[in-house]
């Protein structure tokens, strides 16, 4: 641990995250484990006006438990406080004063940006562990209502850490990469969104220029490949159906999943710690920290503005008749408008 972390760097990185760390365990008990309790209330309550030998009750009891640990209550509140965590950690070492002084301290920079990594991942680990531990107290005493295996409990446990690990750590690389803590936490948390969101907006936009309907092979396929590059969804269960109506959710290729997981973490951990060796700390404040990066940072914005435009300009015509030219042109205002935002945004907090 001393090789990855020293100790007045963890304890100094730790004393901010501890707070993060608090208030992520109270929004899961909050959202996660009180959603459960009030669902076991529920199923009593349908034991007490049904009875115990009722369909609906025997439909109710066969996945409850299933249902209310696994549809993912919690996905908002947990990315939100990863958001805040991310730009916490950087929030010192991103002030224009402060860059003298980070380059002054003994510690190596590949030592500073592991320690984020770890007290970040630590934070998200004791979060969910305490959350697993209380669900596994409520599940052993109430056994006579849960007809689920213990499997389940452990299985939400550990694709949501590494996920969420996972989440934390492309975050981290993008903090590497913009000298505005706050601005790189938001453009970070929204670039994870921006393969699965674009590419389902080109979709919409292509099935109305080629009059594709939703049934078209072309489409079918762009929308399930959308999907798989949507990791804030990558620890979502699917919802079946099984006799009697009853119905439970069940994680398809899921250990496929937790492999994708650990590479995603492999990878953009080790580009984290190279980039953020190549910082250039007298660029602290400025938006962007490499120079070949502000292209991208701008071309990504434009994109993104036309196509979000295009997307929202054809739901609103949406159920009329859909005129191919004025989706278009709005396409074209969108990325005008964001090619607009982001030079400003680039020449604003430039030095």
């Amino acid at each position: 641990m001393k090789n990855v972390c020293p100790k007045a760097l963890f304890f100094k990185e730790w004393r901010s995250a501890k707070w993060m760390t608090m208030f992520m365990t109270f929004m899961l008990f909050m959202f996660q484990i009180m959603y459960v309790f009030n669902e076991l209330s529920n199923l009593k309550w349908l034991a007490k006006r049904k009875g115990i030998n009722s369909i609906e009750y025997k439909r109710e009891l066969i996945g409850w438990f299933n249902e209310a640990l696994m549809e993912n209550n919690i996905q908002l509140v947990v990315v939100f406080t990863i958001i805040v965590l991310v730009i916490i950690l950087f929030q010192s070492e991103r002030k224009n004063e402060t860059y003298s002084l980070i380059a002054s301290m003994p510690f190596k920079r590949e030592e500073i940006i592991k320690t984020k990594w770890v007290v970040g991942s630590l934070s998200v680990f004791i979060s969910f562990f305490i959350t697993f531990i209380m669900l596994s107290v409520f599940y052993f005493l109430n056994t006579e209502f849960i007809k689920n295996s213990y499997n389940i409990v452990l299985k939400w446990t550990l694709i949501n850490i590494l996920t969420y690990i996972a989440i934390f750590t492309i975050l981290l690389f993008g903090q590497t990469f913009i000298g505005q803590n706050i601005v790189g936490g938001i453009v970070s948390s929204i670039s994870l969104i921006v393969p699965f969101g674009a590419i389902s907006m080109i979709e919409e936009i292509v099935a109305i220029n080629m009059n594709l309907n939703g049934n078209h092979k072309f489409i079918i396929g762009i929308d399930k490949f959308a999907k798989y590059l949507n990791i804030y969804g990558i620890n979502s269960a699917e919802y079946v159906l099984v006799d009697k109506g009853a119905s439970y959710y069940v994680y398809n290729n899921y250990f496929i999943k937790l492999g994708v997981l650990v590479i995603l973490i492999t990878i953009f951990y080790n580009l984290a710690v190279y980039t953020y060796k190549k910082n250039k700390f007298e660029n602290n404040g400025n938006i962007i920290m490499f120079s070949f990066f502000e292209p991208v940072f701008k071309w990504g914005i434009t994109i993104c503005s036309g196509l979000f435009l295009a997307f929202i300009t054809m739901n609103i015509i949406y159920g009329f008749e859909q005129n191919k030219i004025i989706i278009d042109i709005f396409l074209v205002i969108g990325c005008v408008i964001g090619y607009f935002i982001s030079d400003k945004m680039v020449l604003i907090f430039s030095k």
